[in-house]
């Protein structure tokens, strides 16, 4: 990757909402290189961001990046990754913190769709540190949202969980298998509900990237993607759950809770199933699975409206 994680105003910061000013004016020069995450920082606040105008413009582009049809003048409902990922970003490149870039993975995504975003409003989001701990594969912290709108009602909650690779332990590997060996088991119980297949078309990616400011270039070059040790240009995770939260919305209707965790990448040209099977709580258990049969999606849930 070169200086892509390095300079403060890299590409990768931008593709975060992040300019230079946004971390250095805050944070200040001080970097610790190689240390464990500062679990000192729990608690901490971040934001609020600059507001962000959902005009029409932008709800017409982001439903036509990812395939929504916009009814009267609703903004789509995970458009809410472009006003609340700054507030993640801060997190990710707070010097206080000491995460290390290269060893990030998104973990987890959990979005509680509070109230309607629509045409028109101003939101403002806020960010914290909510969780930071080790773990037996490395190192979790957990990054709390809330954005609000220009009246200060509360839209949109999130959580983001992102996890920093460490030395995965042999009896925490066997440990897991076990665990999401168990989770299919209890899937695969439940009545059959829907499956729909996505494919994820040639120019998805690019869509997704103009319209949500990540410009990361492992979803938009090959080359680089392979440089980190990727088979070739990955959808972004978000975007793979804005295919998943049409999917359900078309099979159930508006929810009012969507939930993750990212199993695998999703590669450009992939086809997606997407299986959706109500418990007995009402709450849809979700799984998707690419044409190779491999969960790139699991332990996902929904919520209605």
């Amino acid at each position: 990757f070169g200086g892509l994680f390095g300079d403060s105003d890299d590409p990768l910061r931008r593709s975060w909402g992040l300019g230079k000013e946004c971390v250095d004016d805050v944070h200040g020069d001080d970097v610790y290189p190689g240390m464990p995450l500062n679990q000192s920082l729990v608690g901490k606040t971040y934001g609020p961001f600059a507001p962000f105008v959902v005009d029409a413009s932008r709800a017409r582009a982001w439903a036509d990046a990812t395939n929504v049809v916009v009814v009267n003048d609703a903004a789509p409902a995970m458009m809410a990754v472009a006003f609340a990922y700054p507030a993640v970003g801060a997190v990710m490149f707070d010097p206080l913190l000491g995460v290390d870039l290269m060893r990030l993975l998104h973990g987890e995504q959990d979005m509680r769709f509070v109230g309607p975003v629509v045409v028109g409003d101003t939101i403002t989001t806020t960010g914290a540190l909510e969780f930071v701990a080790e773990t037996v594969a490395g190192e979790l912290l957990v990054v709390a949202l809330t954005s609000k709108n220009q009246r200060g009602d509360v839209v949109v909650e999130a959580r983001t969980s992102l996890n920093i690779r460490g030395s995965r332990q042999r009896d925490a590997h066997d440990r897991e298998r076990a665990d999401r060996a168990d989770e299919a088991a209890a899937f695969d119980a439940l009545a059959v509900g829907f499956a729909v297949d996505v494919l994820v078309d040639e120019g998805l990616a690019h869509r997704y990237a103009e319209v949500s400011g990540d410009h990361n270039p492992i979803h938009l070059d090959d080359d680089v993607a392979k440089q980190a040790g990727l088979p070739g240009c990955i959808l972004h995770g978000l975007c793979v759950m804005s295919l998943v939260h049409n999917v359900v919305v078309d099979e159930v209707g508006a929810v009012a809770r969507l939930a993750v965790r990212f199993n695998r990448p999703v590669l450009i040209g992939d086809r997606l199933r997407v299986e959706g099977r109500t418990r007995n709580d009402g709450v849809i258990a979700l799984r998707v699975r690419n044409q190779a049969d491999i969960d790139v999606i699991a332990g996902a849930v929904a919520e209605r409206a």
